[in-house]
């Protein structure tokens, strides 16, 4: 018997750490499942913005419930997730722009592979290591940490108008998908 494949969008944003739980349990299934996963970057707080839900950074109760959830899949999934030293004061002001951006860049561009190392590394930054992200010195670190092809190229093209069109007609896709 063939079982059909189901495809799964995971829209991601590395500044979420649901998104980074969701990105390596969608990831681990399939590896065993009869699934395709999407990998498709977009902009979370651009959906905050519409909607005018609050993100859990900036409402306390919210956050200690997410930072419990993180412990509880921390322990489940095996992760290493972390609270960053000032999440508040430093993580959200900077914003993932250039970060979603450059994975933007990279999943047009590069194997999907190179898509999982750098998002992993992003990820990685902000929820592991309590790293920035935001400058373009961030991401040369990234594109090294991963070997990157092409680096330089890659990360010039995050200012391209078709680049940034592309993530921002990907969040209205989030958002007319049901992303809140």
């Amino acid at each position: 018997m063939v079982t059909k494949k189901a495809t799964i969008d995971l829209y991601f944003d590395v500044l979420s750490p649901y998104a980074f739980i969701g990105f390596e349990t969608m990831l681990r299934f399939e590896k065993v499942m009869p699934v395709t996963v999407n990998l498709k970057p977009f902009l979370i707080g651009a959906i905050f913005k519409e909607t005018g839900n609050k993100p859990p950074g900036l409402n306390k109760r919210k956050w200690e419930h997410m930072m419990r959830d993180v412990a509880y899949n921390n322990a489940y999934w095996g992760l290493n997730l972390v609270e960053p030293r000032d999440f508040f004061g430093e993580v959200i002001p900077r914003t993932s722009i250039k970060a979603q951006r450059l994975l933007t860049v990279i999943e047009q561009e590069l194997p999907r592979e190179q898509l999982i190392r750098s998002a992993r590394e992003l990820f990685r930054r902000v929820w592991t290591i309590d790293q920035p992200i935001d400058k373009l010195e961030n991401l040369r670190e990234v594109a090294k940490n991963v070997n990157l092809t092409d680096p330089e190229r890659m990360i010039s093209m995050i200012e391209l108008p078709e680049i940034k069109q592309m993530l921002k007609d990907r969040t209205t896709e989030a958002l007319n998908n049901g992303v809140s």
